[in-house]
């Protein structure tokens, strides 16, 4: 008896250790990780940094996604292409002042350059002398107040004298011419007009 239960007991242990040991933990598979995880708003990490053009703004901000910002330190951050920054109606590219506004009066308007006092007063004593010279010294005459009125200078006072003695007013021949030789710089300028040095 006592032979044939070693003998049960010996093929019960050969029979355990056949069997792997199991756990009382459940053993539990581990995904593959995920290529591009999901973002909360459904798009997946790979297209959250979109730039379909290229400028650098994330298509998620960009108000223009299909056209690249120009980025020339003027609303750079909306992502769409500011081609004439003032608004003039001069594109940027031809714009000599593209951050100044075009004043559109006829003169240079072109340029995309408002003009200044000293532009406009330039432009009417050219127009001046271009009158005289056709012998048109109503207009001259009128051309050249204009240009002291843009911007005074002792100048344009000599033109006038000239430009009222062309128009036989000797009066306001004289007036003009006296204004001249009054003025400290005209002092020094070698010339003058012979029929008005004798002005009361």
């Amino acid at each position: 008896m006592r032979l044939g239960s070693s003998f049960l007991f010996v093929l019960a242990c050969v029979g355990c250790a056949a069997q792997p040991e199991r756990s009382a933990t459940p053993v539990v598979d581990v995904a593959a990780p995920v290529a591009a995880s999901a973002r909360a708003d459904g798009a997946s990490e790979d297209t959250a940094w979109r730039d379909a053009d290229h400028d650098r703004i994330p298509d998620d901000r960009d108000l223009c996604p299909s056209e690249p910002e120009d980025q020339d330190g003027f609303t750079d951050d909306d992502g769409c292409p500011d081609l004439d920054n003032d608004g003039d109606g001069v594109a940027d590219a031809n714009d000599h002042c593209p951050d100044e506004a075009e004043n559109r009066d006829g003169f240079e308007d072109e340029d995309g350059c408002p003009e200044t006092s000293k532009t406009l007063a330039k432009r009417a004593f050219k127009e001046a002398l271009a009158a005289s010279d056709r012998g048109d010294f109503a207009e001259a005459r009128r051309l050249f107040e204009e240009a002291y009125r843009i911007l005074p200078g002792d100048v344009v006072f000599f033109h006038l004298a000239a430009t009222a003695l062309a128009q036989r007013d000797h009066d306001a021949a004289c007036r003009y011419y006296k204004q001249w030789r009054a003025s400290p710089t005209a002092q020094t300028k070698p010339r003058g007009i012979s029929a008005l040095d004798a002005c009361p």
